[in-house]
C-alpha cells in the first residue's frame, strides 16, 4: 500500500496543547471495556466500521480516545485528519469536500455538538459523512450526549448520527481515580506516593481533567526544581 502524505495546505498541525500525546494503552478502561476492545481492534485496522460515534460526559476520555485511534492509525502510517470544532468555528475553516483531499483514510471531528442547531455546519457535516463513507473509510465523531439527544435541525445528519457504532465513554468511578492520576505520573517518571495522590483528591477539585492539569503542573515544577513530589511540594505548586 502506497501511503501520501499530508501535504494539504488547509491541514492543521495535530497540536494537542498538552504534554503527553494519548495513547490508546494509557486509558483506564474501568466500565469501557466493549468500547476499548473495539477501539483496539479498530485502530490496528483489523476491522472495519465507516461511522464511530463516541458519547460522554466532560472529563469521560472521549477525546482521549479519539486522538488515541488518530495517533495509531497515523503511526502505521495511514492518512489521518483530526480536529476539534470548538476550535474550528475560530478559524477561516469549513468542513467541505475540498477541505479532505480523498487520501484521509480516517477522520476525526472532535465536539460536534458545538455545531448543532447551526443549519450550514449540519449541511456541512452531513456531506462530510456522505463524502467519508461513500469513499469506504471512516469518519468518527464525539459528543457530550448520545446522538439521539441532540437537536439537530437536519433530520438526514440526525439519521446519520444514529447509524453506526455508537458508544457511550463512562467517566471514571471515584475509586478510580487515584489510579488514573498515578497513572499518569508514572508516564512522566514521577513517584506519586498514595498519601499524595489522597492529598490532591481530598484538597483540589476531582473532575479529571482538573486532576490531570494537576499531574501536568507538578510534573513541569518537578523538572524546574529537581524535586520529587511531597505534599508540601503540591501546596506550593499545585494549580
Amino acid at each position: 500500500m502506497i501511503i501520501n502524505k499530508l501535504r494539504s495546505p488547509r491541514q492543521l498541525t495535530f497540536n494537542l496543547g498538552q504534554l503527553l500525546t494519548p495513547k490508546l494503552e494509557q486509558f483506564l478502561v474501568g466500565d469501557n471495556l466493549l468500547l476499548y476492545n473495539f477501539l483496539d481492534k479498530f485502530s490496528q485496522h483489523l476491522v472495519y466500521e465507516p461511522f464511530i460515534y463516541l458519547w460522554g460526559a466532560s472529563g469521560s476520555g472521549r477525546t482521549h480516545l479519539l486522538q488515541s485511534c488518530y495517533d495509531r492509525l497515523t503511526r502505521l502510517g495511514y492518512p489521518c485528519y483530526y480536529f476539534p470544532l470548538e476550535k474550528q468555528l475560530n478559524f477561516n475553516f469549513t468542513l467541505d469536500e475540498k477541505d479532505f483531499p480523498n487520501q484521509y483514510q480516517l477522520i476525526c471531528v472532535d465536539n460536534i455538538e458545538h455545531i448543532i442547531g447551526a443549519l450550514s455546519w449540519e449541511k456541512r457535516l452531513f456531506n462530510l459523512y456522505q463524502y467519508v463513507t461513500n469513499l469506504g473509510y471512516t469518519l468518527i465523531v464525539t459528543a457530550s450526549c448520545s446522538p439521539r439527544q441532540l437537536d439537530c435541525k437536519l433530520l438526514d445528519l440526525k439519521s446519520r448520527l444514529c447509524s453506526g457504532m455508537i458508544f457511550q465513554v463512562h467517566t471514571l468511578r471515584e475509586s478510580e481515580k487515584q489510579k488514573a492520576i498515578q497513572q499518569r505520573a508514572t508516564l512522566y517518571g514521577l513517584d506519586l506516593t498514595d498519601q499524595v495522590a489522597h492529598f490532591l483528591l481530598t484538597h483540589y477539585p476531582r473532575h479529571p481533567n482538573d486532576l490531570f492539569k494537576q499531574i501536568d503542573q507538578l510534573h513541569q515544577a518537578s523538572l524546574r526544581e529537581k524535586r520529587p513530589i511531597t505534599i508540601p511540594f503540591v501546596k506550593k505548586h499545585a494549580i
